[in-house]
């Protein structure tokens, strides 16, 4: 294994314990973008779990990954894309994860 993946695998664990938190964001969060940019910034953060639109008008995504990690994503969904007007955001801490996808995905709406 070549040096700077061994340093890139080290540092990763070194940010601490994996946690899942699925958030619902409510306010005008559809039709805004917001699917696509949280998408980005979670494959940024290296999170996996998925991001999906609900038929109430809100957002609800999961984050799995570095404790740190997802608490700054969770801080930046509080002030979404400039298109969106975040008015809440919902957290829920996940203790079981099954079949989550080893990438960051976006789900058909629910």
């Amino acid at each position: 294994m070549p040096l700077d993946e061994i340093f890139h695998d080290k540092m990763k664990s070194l940010k601490g314990d994996k946690v899942a938190i699925r958030i619902v964001l409510e306010g005008k969060v559809q039709k805004v973008g917001l699917r696509h940019w949280i998408k980005q910034k979670a494959i940024n953060f290296e999170l996996h779990g998925w991001v999906r639109n609900r038929s109430s008008g809100s957002v609800e995504a999961l984050f799995h990954g570095a404790e740190e990690d997802v608490s700054e994503m969770i801080k930046l969904c509080y002030q979404g894309p400039s298109f969106a007007f975040i008015k809440r955001v919902k957290e829920f801490p996940q203790v079981e994860i099954a079949n989550l996808a080893q990438e960051f995905t976006i789900l058909p709406t629910v």
